[in-house]
């Protein structure tokens, strides 16, 4: 009946579509911030895997290395980064993503001062070690911070910023050794050393950044997860209030299962579901690939 038809305000809705945009601009821009924070981790891993192949050419000189010696300072940190990506997860069920994120930036910086200032091939491999642990903490870290704290609208393009910024990295690495690779007294310790400066940067930017709402609500820390949301959502406060009471419901049921029938419970369930089962196959087989081309030998 047109008597209990409801009367919509074209004005009131403008209005509304006004306030909800100025918010949203507000709140992506932090978003768009913090992934590019997040990311940094993607670009140190790209810078150091193109500069080592710059630097090397002025070290073998330097320190009269031997085709051992330069297999171990390159292969040194792809094995340290393995071992510390294995490590850096059960890092990030402990003590959080924030934390990792910052420990694996102060440690790449410790490792690129290290490598710079090296005056004995020991030194040198040590540096490069050091590297390596950082590269392992932020590689496993970075994607999951962004995907845990990134609204569902932004979260697919957001994620893949971190492999946009190691292309970026490779490419930094690349403009940086021809700029100092005629300086052969020096010119390497420039070229190691420049990786300090973005790790620095996501170093100082993380401390004002927050932690992820999903391991907050795992560790209990309720309200603290209802700020960190409030943060990075264009919505009010009920809406995130509803969003909260989804993901501890959906935490709360993972942890469930989990603890009755193990971790093995969770990859069946995935392996059960098509959609999840085609996109685990094709990310598994695109890194398979990725590594089968052999572009890392030729850096």
């Amino acid at each position: 009946m047109a008597g209990n038809r409801l009367v919509e305000d074209p004005d009131s809705d403008e209005e509304q579509l006004a306030v909800d945009g100025l918010v949203r601009n507000k709140n992506s821009r932090f978003v768009y911030l913090l992934t590019f924070l997040s990311a940094i981790g993607g670009f140190l891993l790209g810078y150091d895997a193109g500069v080592v192949s710059g630097a090397m050419i002025l070290l073998k000189d330097e320190f009269a290395l031997t085709y051992a010696w330069q297999t171990a300072l390159v292969s040194s940190t792809i094995a340290a980064a393995g071992v510390f990506s294995l490590i850096g997860g059960l890092f990030n069920e402990r003590f959080g993503r924030k934390p990792v994120i910052l420990c694996a930036s102060f440690v790449f910086t410790l490792g690129s001062l290290l490598m710079a200032s090296a005056n004995t091939r020991t030194a040198l491999l040590t540096g490069r070690v050091v590297v390596g642990i950082g590269i392992g903490l932020v590689s496993v870290t970075s994607s999951v911070y962004i995907a845990e704290l990134v609204p569902s609208r932004l979260r697919g393009r957001l994620v893949t910023a971190n492999a946009v910024l190691i292309a970026a990295g490779q490419l930094t690495a690349g403009c940086i050794d021809g700029l100092f690779a005629y300086d052969t007294a020096a010119g390497w310790r420039y070229m190691l050393a420049m990786g300090a400066v973005p790790a620095m940067v996501q170093f100082i930017g993380f401390v004002f950044l927050p932690e992820t709402p999903a391991w907050l609500i795992t560790n209990g820390q309720h309200e603290a997860a209802k700020a960190a949301l409030r943060r990075v959502r264009d919505v009010d406060t009920a809406d995130v209030d509803e969003e909260f009471s989804v993901m501890k419901m959906t935490i709360e049921e993972r942890s469930r299962n989990a603890a009755t029938n193990g971790c093995k419970s969770i990859v069946k369930d995935v392996l059960r579901q098509p959609a999840l089962r085609r996109a685990l196959i094709v990310g598994c087989l695109l890194h398979m690939f990725q590594q089968f081309i052999g572009i890392n030998a030729v850096m």
